[in-house]
């Protein structure tokens, strides 16, 4: 695959694992927006995106939720929120759960260039060519130390293909994703070698 995004981008947007933790799993990103909390229940909302206007179901943190009630203001602007997606082919096929506000400005040009970008270190258990659809499995870290057949996983559905894929489910692969509307779609990949 061609490198279809810079270099320099991936560096920014994607951690690279340590020696110590190599193994780690994740799906986590930026997406710059409007936090809007149901009428029901302050942790259930929508987030408004600012670059394009789409509502994406979305739940809050334990903490994050604790923040915002206590910073009231930062309900009144667009914030850069630190979410975990969770991708569906079914309506909705986005959700997210936002988990921090980045308000760092040193940090402001990294950010920018992070928006609306994923990283997902995952195994991948299926691509299908038809559809252009790959099926990946992000497994709860402290999962990981249980037994396969039971441990649990979040499934998450990219669009795009890993080329000369070959069906290595237990391939750990580190992948940039970008969000289009209510879409993860692939960006960049890599195998994750210890």
């Amino acid at each position: 695959m061609s490198d279809p995004v810079p270099s320099k981008i991936f560096k920014i947007a994607v951690a690279k694992p340590t020696r110590k933790n190599w193994n780690q799993h994740r799906a986590v990103g930026i997406i710059y927006g409007r936090y809007i909390p149901s009428a029901d229940s302050f942790d259930q909302g929508v987030l408004i995106t600012a670059n394009d206007g789409v509502l994406i179901p979305a739940h809050l943190s334990a903490e994050l939720t604790t923040k915002l009630q206590r910073r009231s203001e930062l309900l009144e602007s667009d914030q850069d929120f630190l979410v975990h997606p969770q991708s569906s082919l079914e309506t909705p096929q986005l959700t997210v759960e936002l988990f921090r506000v980045r308000l760092l400005e040193k940090k402001k040009k990294r950010t920018e260039l992070s928006r609306d970008l994923f990283n997902v270190r995952c195994f991948v258990v299926e691509q299908k060519k038809r559809s252009q659809i790959m099926t990946v499995r992000v497994y709860n870290n402290e999962a990981l130390k249980q037994n396969p057949r039971t441990r649990k996983y979040y499934k998450h559905y990219i669009y795009g293909l890993i080329e000369n894929y070959d069906n290595n489910k237990y391939q750990l692969w580190n992948l940039l994703v970008k969000r289009s509307g209510m879409k993860l779609v692939l960006q960049y990949y890599e195998p994750v070698i210890n």
